[in-house]
């Protein structure tokens, strides 16, 4: 995987960019070595904001965060990128019979139709209400 660090009013230090790739180096195991992250990292008053977003072939994983520590927000948005990807992976895993490990490489691409078809048409009557009865059928 290859680790697009970026800092907007800020510059990445040698130490910054070290904790980004070890903690991110986790991340790779999901991904061939043609994905990219992109790490956002600027400055929000006295706190710090980090923004990683990876795109994939089925999918696009994004966490933020904004924290006291430049540091703390790598550990909470690398956790909830991991987070990310075992959900989705576990429901590839579902929909797979065979029960093969699976990258999301081996996500088959959708081939794009200029042409769209309806499948299926609905029609509801709609009556008008109050706020309260809308409130009260919503809950």
């Amino acid at each position: 995987m290859k680790i697009i660090v970026t800092g907007k009013n800020i510059t990445i230090s040698d130490k910054i960019q070290d904790a980004i790739d070890k903690k991110f180096e986790k991340l790779g195991k999901y991904f061939a070595d043609d994905i990219q992250a992109k790490v956002v990292i600027h400055p929000e008053k006295a706190k710090v904001k980090m923004e990683a977003t990876i795109v994939t072939k089925g999918t696009i994983f994004r966490a933020e965060n904004v924290s006291q520590d430049v540091f703390d927000c790598i550990d909470i948005v690398s956790e909830k990128l991991l987070t990310q990807m075992s959900k989705y992976k576990g429901k590839l895993m579902k929909k797979n019979t065979a029960k093969e490990s699976i990258k999301f490489e081996m996500i088959p691409e959708v081939p794009e139709t200029e042409e769209q078809k309806v499948v299926k048409t609905k029609k509801f009557q709609l009556t008008p209400m109050t706020v309260d009865d809308a409130v009260l059928q919503m809950e």
